[in-house]
C-alpha cells in the first residue's frame, strides 16, 4: 500500500502539472489544429480524466479503507482501464497517422482529414469506455466492520467465468494489435527514411526529428504498458489456476504492483510524445519562448545571468513555469494536508513524540503553503516585466518561508527518524520524559530553521546590487564569499540530516531484520514510515542540493564551465519546484 500511494502521489502531482500545461497549449494557444493534435487532446483528455481521480486511490491506500462508496470505487477502477487502453489506442492512432504522413505522403491526403480523426477518436472512446465500464462495474467491494475494501477484489468465481475471457480479449484487442501495428508503423517509416530520396532539403520533415519521435514513442509505449500488460497475462492464469506452481505465483503476485505503477506513470510521459510527434506544437512552444524573449530584451535585460566568466545563461522560461508549478502545489498541498489533519483530528490518538514532529512538520509546511500566492504573484509580474510591489519586508518574509519549508521539513524529518532509531533500538530509553524531549528537540530544529531560513535572504540579498527584484538566486558575482558562506550553510543543513536519517533507518532495518514475527502490524508500520520518509528525501531534496551545488559553483565563477552552467540553470527550476512539493507528499508521513 505505501508503493501504490508514494507511487500515485508523484505521478498525480507530475502528471497533472504536465496535463494542465498540455491542456492549455491545445485550447490557448494552438491556433492551427490538425488530426495528429486531435488524438493528442483525446489523450490529454484521457490522462486528465485518470489523474484527477488518483486522490480517492490514494486516500483508500494511506487510511487501508474505501470510504466514498461502491459507486466511485467502480468509477476508479474503470478510469484506470480507460486510462490505459485509451493511451494505447490513441499512440496507435498517432503513430498511424506519422506512418501515412511520411510513408505516404500523397496518396494519404483525402483519408487524414480532421472529420476522419473526429471519427476515430469518437470509435476509440466508444470501445474503451464500453470495455472499462463492463471491467470496473464487475468490481465487489467487500466491508468487514471496521473498513471497506476497494481494487483488485474480484472473485475466484469471475476469474473463472467471466474476467479471463474479458482478460483475453482485452489483451488482443487493447494490447498486442496495437503494440503490432506500433511496431509494423515504426518499422516501415525507418525504411522510408533509408531511401536516398525521400527526405527532401525543402519542405519535407528533418530526418532527425522523425528518428527521435519515433524513439521516444516507443520507449514511452514499451516501458509503461508491455511490462503491466505482460504480467497481466500471467496473473490471469495464476487466478485462474491455469498455471499452478508456486514460484511462478510469487513471481507475478510480486511483480504485478511495480509493473502497475509503471504503468500509470504514462499519463506524465504522454506530454513528452506531444512535443517530439507534433511540428505544430513545438512551433507553438518556440513562438511563445521567442515571444517572450523579445518582450524581455525590450523591458530589460535581467532574465538572463551572465557568469564571471562570460557565460549567457537564459533562464526567462522559469517565470510562468514557476507560475504553473507553484500554483499546482499549492492546490495539492492545502488539500492533501486539509484532508490529512481532517483525519488525524476525527481518530483518537495520544499525544507521543512522532506526533510532536508531525504536528511541527505540518506547521511548516502551512507557513510555505501561505506564502505560495505572493511567489505567484512575484513570477505573474516578472513575466510581465514588472517590478515587486508589496515592499521589502514582504520579500525577505517571503524568502523566508521558502527556507523554512525547506529545512524545516528536513529537520522534522530527521526527528521522526532518529525517534525510530531509538523506539526500535533503544526502546527503555524512549519512554521517561518521550514528549517532553520531544518538545525540547522541536524548540531547538525551530531556533536552526529559523536563524538559517532569515540569514540566507540577507546574506543573498548582501551579494546583489539590486534593490528592486525579489526572491533572487544564488549565484550572481558580486560578493563570492557571501554567496559560498550562504552554500556552505545549505549543504550543512541537508547533510547532516540526511546521514542521521540513513544511519537510524539502517540501524532500525538491521534491528527489524533480527526480529522473530516480522509480519506484525507495528513492525510493517515502522517499515512504512521509513520508506516513506526516505521517498520523500531522495525524491525533493537530495536533486535540489545535488544541483545547487552545480548551479553556484558555476555562477560565482569557482567551476568555470559553460556547459554545467546552462545545465544546471535548466535544472534549477525543475529541482526548485521538486523540493517545494515536499508538502504536498509529507501528509504521508502523518
Amino acid at each position: 500500500y505505501m508503493l501504490f500511494s508514494s507511487a500515485f502521489s508523484i505521478v498525480f502531482i507530475v502528471g497533472l502539472l504536465f496535463n494542465i500545461v498540455a491542456l492549455y497549449i491545445f485550447t490557448c494557444s494552438l491556433k492551427q489544429r490538425n488530426e495528429t493534435t486531435t488524438y493528442m487532446l483525446n489523450l490529454v483528455v484521457c490522462d486528465t480524466l485518470f489523474v484527477l481521480s488518483l486522490p480517492f486511490r490514494i486516500s483508500y491506500f494511506l487510511n487501508g479503507s474505501w470510504s466514498f462508496g461502491k459507486t466511485l470505487c467502480k468509477i476508479s477502477v474503470s478510469l484506470f482501464y480507460m486510462n490505459m487502453y485509451g493511451s494505447i489506442m490513441f499512440l496507435t492512432c498517432i503513430s498511424a497517422d506519422r506512418f501515412l504522413a511520411i510513408v505516404y505522403p500523397f496518396a494519404s491526403r483525402s483519408l487524414r482529414t480532421k472529420r476522419n480523426a473526429k471519427i476515430a477518436c469518437c470509435t476509440v472512446w466508444l470501445l474503451v469506455l464500453s470495455v472499462s465500464l463492463s471491467a470496473g462495474f464487475q468490481l465487489e467491494t467487500s466491508s468487514t466492520r471496521n473498513n471497506s475494501s476497494c481494487f483488485d477484489k474480484f472473485s475466484k468465481d469471475q476469474w473463472q467465468s467471466k474476467l479471463s475471457s474479458m482478460v483475453l480479449v482485452i489483451e488482443t484487442v487493447g494490447f498486442l494489435i496495437p503494440l503490432l501495428v506500433n511496431l509494423f508503423c515504426s518499422g516501415m517509416i525507418l525504411r522510408t527514411l533509408r531511401k536516398p530520396d525521400a527526405i527532401k532539403n525543402q519542405g519535407q520533415l528533418n530526418k532527425a526529428k522523425i528518428l527521435r519521435m519515433i524513439v521516444v514513442h516507443l520507449l514511452v509505449f514499451c516501458f509503461c504498458f508491455v511490462p503491466y500488460n505482460v504480467n497481466l497475462v500471467f496473473y490471469t492464469l495464476v487466478r485462474t489456476k491455469i498455471i499452478d506452481n508456486c514460484v511462478v505465483e510469487t513471481v507475478v503476485k510480486t511483480i504485478y504492483p511495480i509493473t502497475l505503477c509503471i504503468a500509470v506513470t504514462n499519463c506524465c510521459f504522454d506530454p513528452v510524445i506531444y512535443y517530439f510527434t507534433s511540428e505544430t506544437i513545438q512551433n507553438c512552444i518556440k513562438r511563445k519562448i521567442v515571444l517572450q524573449e523579445l518582450i524581455m530584451d525590450l523591458m530589460n535585460n535581467t532574465a538572463a545571468i551572465q557568469t564571471p566568466f562570460n557565460c549567457t545563461v537564459n533562464i526567462r522560461y522559469r517565470f510562468t513555469y514557476f507560475q504553473i508549478s507553484y500554483s499546482v502545489i499549492f492546490i495539492c498541498g492545502v488539500a492533501s494536508n486539509s484532508m490529512a489533519l481532517w483525519r488525524v483530528w476525527l481518530m483518537p490518538w495520544t499525544l507521543t513524540s512522532t506526533a510532536v514532529y508531525m504536528a511541527n512538520l505540518a506547521v511548516v509546511d502551512f507557513l510555505f503553503l501561505l506564502s505560495l500566492p505572493l511567489r505567484i504573484y512575484y513570477y505573474n509580474n516578472r513575466s510581465h516585466s514588472m517590478t515587486w510591489a508589496p515592499g521589502s519586508v514582504f520579500c525577505q518574509l517571503t524568502f523566508a518561508l521558502k527556507y523554512i519549508s525547506m529545512y524545516g521539513g528536513i529537520f522534522f524529518l530527521a526527528c521522526i527518524g532518529l525517534d525510530r532509531y531509538i523506539a526500535v533500538t533503544r526502546p527503555v530509553l524512549r519512554r521517561p520524559k518521550q514528549v517532553h524531549n520531544a518538545y525540547v528537540l522541536s524548540t531547538t530544529m525551530w531556533l536552526m530553521v529559523l536563524t538559517l531560513s532569515f540569514a540566507l535572504p540577507f546574506m543573498y540579498s548582501s551579494a546583489s546590487d539590486s534593490r528592486h527584484t525579489c526572491l533572487l538566486d544564488p549565484s550572481l558575482g558580486h560578493h563570492q564569499t557571501f554567496i559560498l558562506a550562504a552554500l556552505g550553510l545549505v549543504s550543512a543543513a541537508f547533510m547532516l540530516p540526511a546521514l542521521v536519517l540513513l544511519f537510524s533507518y539502517c540501524r532500525v532495518l538491521r534491528v527489524l531484520g533480527r526480529m522473530p514475527h516480522r509480519g506484525k502490524s507495528r513492525h510493517r508500520r515502522t517499515l512504512s514510515l521509513i520508506y516513506c520518509v526516505l521517498g520523500i528525501f531522495l525524491l525533493c531534496f537530495t536533486p535540489y542540493h545535488s544541483n545547487l551545488l552545480c548551479y553556484t559553483l558555476t555562477h560565482v565563477g569557482v567551476v568555470p564551465s559553460c556547459g554545467l552552467a546552462k545545465f544546471a540553470s535548466a535544472l534549477h527550476p525543475v529541482m526548485l519546484s521538486l523540493a517545494s512539493a515536499n508538502c504536498c507528499l509529507n501528509p504521508l508521513v502523518y
